[in-house]
C-alpha cells in the first residue's frame, strides 16, 4: 500500500498534522508486519482532548479531535500494540539558556 505519500506529513509544517489519517498509517504499518509502534502523544502539548490544568491540547488539534485515541483504535483493530510517548521536557525560555561558549556568564535559571 505504498503510494509514495506520507501518511504523518513529515515534509509538510506540523500545523498540517492535523490530517494524519490514522486508519490509512495503520493499514501501512500492518502492511509493514509491524506489531508494535512508539507514537508521540503529549507532553508540552497533548495530542488528545485534555482537561488536566495547565496542560493544553495542541493548537494544531481541530477541536474535539482525539488524534491519538483515534490511532490507538485503527492499530489495536490490526492487533498492533501502541507504545505512547509522553515527553517530559520543557521548552527552554531565555532564562534557561546557557550562555555562549567562550562567555563566563552562566545562564540564569528561575523556578
Amino acid at each position: 500500500m505504498d503510494d509514495g505519500t506520507d501518511p504523518l506529513g513529515a515534509d509538510e509544517p506540523a500545523r498540517d498534522r492535523r490530517r494524519l489519517d490514522p486508519a490509512r498509517l495503520a493499514g501501512q504499518l500492518a502492511d509493514m508486519q509491524a506489531n508494535v509502534v512508539l507514537m508521540g502523544m503529549g507532553g508540552i502539548c497533548a495530542y488528545y482532548p485534555t482537561r488536566v490544568e495547565f496542560h493544553y491540547a495542541s493548537p494544531h488539534l481541530p477541536a474535539g479531535r482525539d488524534m491519538f485515541g483515534d490511532f490507538v483504535r485503527e492499530a489495536h483493530a490490526r492487533r498492533i500494540r501502541v507504545v505512547g510517548r509522553y515527553d517530559l521536557s520543557k521548552p527552554r525560555s531565555r532564562s534557561t539558556t546557557p550562555a555562549r561558549s567562550g562567555s563566563s556568564a552562566r545562564p540564569t535559571v528561575r523556578p
